[in-house]
């Protein structure tokens, strides 16, 4: 078996902890690639709320064409603030 670092690797417990600093290592620089290339194309974006909600209004509620439901919409409406 390979020894490396003049450590007995038949030990189990040797085995173990060199698979987790292993794994540790590849996770430490996936994170740091992640965060130093990957982030810096993404442009920065400045979103205001207000916009955003006005643009899901926009896009959730839905303009009354036609004259009978515009007018049984405003009759319900009504009666439910007479309630």
């Amino acid at each position: 078996m390979i020894n490396f670092l003049n450590v007995d690797l038949s030990n189990p417990g040797f085995i173990i902890l060199w698979i987790i600093l292993i794994f540790g290592f590849l996770c430490l620089v996936g994170f740091a690639i992640k965060k130093l290339i990957i982030d810096r194309k993404k442009e920065k974006v400045k979103i205001d709320d207000k916009q955003v909600a006005k643009d899901e209004l926009d896009r959730l509620l839905v303009k009354v064409d036609d004259e009978k439901i515009a007018k049984e919409i405003n009759d319900y409406k009504d009666n439910s603030d007479e309630n």
